[in-house]
């Protein structure tokens, strides 16, 4: 009865404290992209993942984090809150982290940036541990954006200001101003609608950049970059 009571508590205690520390999970390029590496705990080197000095964006899932520049939690370090922080260069850590550990519960840090925007925004970005497939594109078209209306003022040539060719310096033509409009469009796509199949299921995304043959989908087709 004792040993179970025992198991029951440890349970108890593993349960309270995976909250506690929450995740942190690491992107190599800014805005989520790249390879993904997270972790529940504190790692005195990033050496395992190979990801020294290469992480350039960071989400925070739950709990303060500590990150530090040098292994073992030397050098430089910053404490993150809850959020997505989509460039590390805004802190002056951009490539340059190497160890991360929870924050001290209620602990102030003179090293704590403003909390980020709570919502990440990385709809198309690898989650941790997720399976990606790599899959032909079956169709790519550009959409041009709406035609914009440009407009300007001319001048109506009229008669010559009697200073005119009498060495006076910035002489005006007279005559009256005309205001001149046309319809433009930007040659520049605003988007790019890509189609794929994925287990057979058609998909249709609107991308902003243009595909190339291939693209990274999840386990439910949902693309990633």
């Amino acid at each position: 009865m004792r040993a179970s009571l025992h198991t029951v508590f440890a349970a108890a205690v593993l349960a309270w404290v995976a909250p506690v520390f929450g995740q942190i999970t690491f992107y190599e390029h800014e805005g989520f992209r790249g390879s993904v590496h997270t972790t529940r705990g504190a790692l005195d080197s990033f050496a395992g993942w190979n990801f020294n000095d290469r992480a350039s964006s960071v989400v925070v899932e739950k709990g303060r984090w500590e990150v530090c520049e040098g292994i073992s939690f030397q050098g430089r370090c910053a404490v993150l809150s809850p959020g997505s922080y989509d460039r590390l260069g805004t802190m002056g850590l951009n490539d340059r982290l190497s160890s991360v550990r929870p924050a001290n519960a209620g602990a102030k840090y003179a090293s704590e940036p403003p909390p980020p925007m709570r919502r990440p925004n990385y709809d198309y970005r690898q989650r941790p541990s997720e399976s990606l497939f790599e899959i032909r594109v079956s169709s790519v078209r550009a959409v041009l954006g709406p035609p914009e209306r440009r407009c300007w003022v001319e001048r109506q040539s009229g008669r010559d200001d009697p200073n005119a060719g009498r060495g006076v310096m910035g002489h005006q033509l007279g005559g009256s101003k005309v205001r001149r409009c046309e319809n433009g469009r930007d040659d520049a796509p605003a988007y790019w609608e890509v189609g794929y199949r994925f287990r057979g299921i058609a998909h249709l995304i609107q991308m902003s950049e243009s595909p190339g043959q291939t693209i990274t989908v999840n386990r439910s087709g949902e693309p990633r970059m």
